[in-house]
């Protein structure tokens, strides 16, 4: 099990770190387009910016709510959510 949470979060990791290499890729590249075109609808956008307090604060914001229901006690389910198990029909029937 501790090998499967390992690679759970190395995936994780490097799927976070590919996310913010796209995105500050896109931001680059928007950037530049910009500095190249001058029309009134790239002037609208504004001057695109990376903020990586901004993006670590987003992380650790989520990373928190998407931690706290996979450790609670009830598995990410609702306490009042029931299981389903050997449900028989009115001829006795396991659905």
């Amino acid at each position: 099990m501790g090998a499967l949470v390992l690679e759970a979060t190395a995936l994780t990791f490097v799927g976070g770190g590919i996310g913010i290499g796209v995105g500050v890729g896109l931001v680059e590249l928007l950037a530049f387009v910009q500095s190249k075109v001058d029309n009134e609808a790239m002037q609208f956008l504004g001057q695109p910016t990376f903020s990586l307090p901004v993006a670590l604060i987003t992380v650790l914001l989520l990373g928190t709510l998407g931690w706290r229901p996979a450790t609670s006690r009830h598995g990410g389910r609702s306490r009042y959510t029931r299981r389903r198990c050997c449900a028989t029909s009115e001829d006795g029937h396991v659905r």
